[in-house]
């Protein structure tokens, strides 16, 4: 039962994490609510009794936007937050990435998703309260949390991801996968064979299927593997009756049908995760669903993106930044301290390092290799080094060493040409549609220059160790 969505919210619920909502209209109010609560950083809020629905058709958002609730849906110490959670992480990313053969998902032959079938006339996906998340957005996005599971034209592999989807109406949706997604790959394959793509979108699920659908593995990996080496156990998966797609055994609702070759329509505009309506409407391929499955009172996973701090920044500023840590040792670039991808860069534009220095020219080999070895889809646009006693997590700290430990002339890098996400709103192709999905990047070395080292000047202030005592001392009058 590790992968059922009950399951997790019963263990929210009783750790004070989860919040229930009634009465709040999909009309822009849901995300509205979302928006506010992301950035107070509340709690995961389940969403009943929307305006124009049913009681028990539900959506839950801000799932995994706080240290417990990652850690909860990850299998992770509940007692660790900050660098010490993201240094934890980066130690298990090695072990998930070893070990995936040994989790391939399990068949069964029935599951709770199977609870109701709708095919044919009956299927209407506005009968889910799919909310209008932004004012502008180009229509009702029914998937924002949910993965597109498709398996290659000919092989095995099934790949999971992370793209949104959007009613277009009862029994058509829009999806919007950038070139280079492996989902786009994959579609692409069939449509140049002339043969639709089997497709199916699993709306709500267990939390651990968004963290997997929107990590980056190489290809010809399965999300399924992976989601089963974190948890330690194997994903149980039905065959979905119309393409044989494997299914969650525990999805919420299940779109099941095809994306027939060159079929596009007008999708979007919808506000994005850099905090912009980057992508005006254009078209983009279209899903022709033949099946609906859904479980009794069904739940929509929703992850609202927007100017950060959003629904999604928080989860992956934390796990982009142990992920990169891991990248960085398996270099074997040493000294690093700390890797922290804050929420303000929307965890993606902007990276921290921190590193003990034992070698002239180390920070700078350290921000170069960093920023070039996530995936191509998580561009970064500034790396910051600095030393191993600046917080990473503290930008007034990391701003400190910025100004009083690099030369602009000295100590900042420009790299051009970088490969930029395609909602990037500083891409190239934006301004010249002959540039290509490129930007820029600036390395900025923030350490004291390694030869002065040992001559830089001392930092103004008390040691850690009587900074404790003193704040033993006085605790019970001053707030310290």
């Amino acid at each position: 039962m590790k992968t059922d969505l009950r399951s997790w919210l019963t263990d929210v619920e009783a750790h004070g994490e989860l919040k229930t909502v009634h009465g709040a209209d999909w009309n822009k109010e849901i995300g509205t609510v979302v928006e506010l609560n992301a950035k107070a950083r509340g709690p995961a809020l389940l969403f009943d009794k929307i305006k124009d629905y049913p009681a028990g058709f539900r959506l839950l958002a801000g799932a995994m936007s706080s240290a417990k609730r990652l850690s909860l849906t990850l299998g992770m110490p509940l007692s660790l937050e900050g660098l010490d959670l993201i240094r934890s992480m980066k130690d298990k990313m090695r072990g998930w990435s070893d070990e995936l053969d040994e989790f391939p998902p399990m068949v069964v032959k029935d599951g709770a998703i199977f609870q109701n079938v709708d095919e044919g006339e009956r299927i209407n996906l506005l009968k889910f309260p799919a909310p209008l998340w932004h004012h502008d957005d180009g229509g009702r996005y029914i998937g924002t949390g949910s993965v597109a599971i498709m398996r290659e034209r000919n092989g095995d592999w099934v790949n999971l991801g992370t793209y949104r989807v959007m009613i277009h109406d009862e029994k058509s949706a829009g999806i919007f996968i950038a070139p280079g997604h492996h989902g786009r790959i994959i579609m692409e394959s069939y449509w140049k064979a002339g043969e639709p793509c089997p497709i199916a979108i699993s709306v709500g699920h267990h939390p651990i299927f968004l963290f997997a659908g929107s990590f980056s593995l190489p290809p010809r990996v399965s999300e399924y593997n992976y989601a089963g080496s974190v948890l330690h156990e194997r994903i149980p998966v039905v065959a979905g009756r119309l393409t044989g797609l494997p299914l969650p055994v525990f999805s919420e609702i299940v779109l099941e049908g095809f994306l027939y070759p060159n079929e596009l329509r007008s999708e979007g505009k919808f506000g994005e995760w850099p905090g912009y309506y980057v992508s005006d409407a254009r078209p983009e391929p279209v899903i022709q669903v033949k099946a609906v499955y859904y479980r009794n009172d069904p739940i929509i996973l929703g992850a609202w993106p927007g100017r950060p701090p959003h629904d999604s920044t928080y989860r992956h500023s934390i796990i982009k930044s142990a992920n990169l840590w891991e990248l960085l040792e398996r270099a074997r670039i040493g000294g690093i301290t700390g890797v922290y991808r804050p929420e303000s860069g929307a965890a993606n534009l902007l990276t921290l390092i921190s590193l003990k220095q034992t070698y002239d020219g180390q920070a700078r080999q350290a921000a170069i290799v960093a920023s070039q070895l996530l995936h191509p889809s998580h561009p970064t646009r500034y790396v910051i080094v600095v030393d191993d006693d600046i917080d990473v997590m503290n930008l007034e700290d990391v701003m400190w060493a910025v100004c009083t430990r690099s030369d602009p002339i000295r100590s900042i890098t420009l790299i051009d040409h970088t490969r930029a996400n395609f909602l990037d709103p500083m891409v190239r192709s934006r301004f010249d549609e002959n540039a290509g999905h490129t930007s820029s990047c600036a390395v900025i070395d923030a350490c004291r220059p390694f030869p002065l080292r040992d001559r830089f000047p001392k930092v103004a202030e008390s040691s850690a160790e009587f900074k404790q005592q003193i704040r033993e001392k006085w605790k019970g009058i001053l707030n310290l």
